[in-house]
């Protein structure tokens, strides 16, 4: 193990709010993203990773779903915690307009906190994916101009895509993430 970098797993693609949290809790590291919170963990359990970086709780969208009952059997040490916070833009392809939006993708609990961004606009079909980072790749990679993410500004600046307006449901809005050692 190289202790100056430990190998941090979490859930997403590069540019997550979870690469995020690891960078503020743990450091200097080098990044494992896993598409799944049961991956992230089991890259731990397995001595893949050093450690995990676990989102636990959201203030506009409540307790992610899944990861207490992940973090109870996979027991590892809660080394740190941090309230992140989570500002949710709109990204978009380069050149694509607002009105020509179809569907937006996003993680779930991303989808929850920008609730009223979505009401407000009941032609723009909402598509549960399984990160925020992963769904501006996918966008990225599918270069419809129809489509649109759910993100940080720094994955759509990591991506190259354009960022539109903030459109989560309250500045407040944080997440508790823990990160976790063997």
């Amino acid at each position: 193990m190289d202790a100056a970098r430990p190998r941090v797993a979490f859930q997403g693609a590069r540019g997550a709010f979870s690469e995020q949290a690891a960078w503020r809790l743990a450091g200097a590291h080098r990044p494992l993203p896993r598409r799944t919170l049961a991956a992230a963990l089991a890259a731990l359990a397995d001595g893949e990773a050093d450690a995990a970086v676990v989102p636990v709780h959201n203030r506009i969208a409540g307790p992610v779903p899944g990861a207490a009952a992940l973090l109870r059997r996979h027991r590892g040490l809660v080394a740190a915690r941090i309230w992140l916070p989570v500002v949710q833009h709109l990204v978009l392809l380069p050149g694509a307009r607002l009105a020509a939006l179809r569907s937006v993708a996003s993680h779930p609990v991303a989808l929850a906190q920008c609730g009223r961004f979505l009401r407000a606009r009941p032609g723009l079909r909402a598509l549960p994916a399984w990160d925020t980072a992963g769904s501006v790749a996918d966008m990225k990679a599918a270069g419809d101009p129809t489509r649109a993410a759910i993100a940080g500004a720094r994955t759509a600046r990591l991506y190259g895509m354009r960022l539109g307006p903030r459109v989560d449901d309250r500045p407040d809005n944080a997440t508790c993430f823990v990160l976790l050692r063997r």
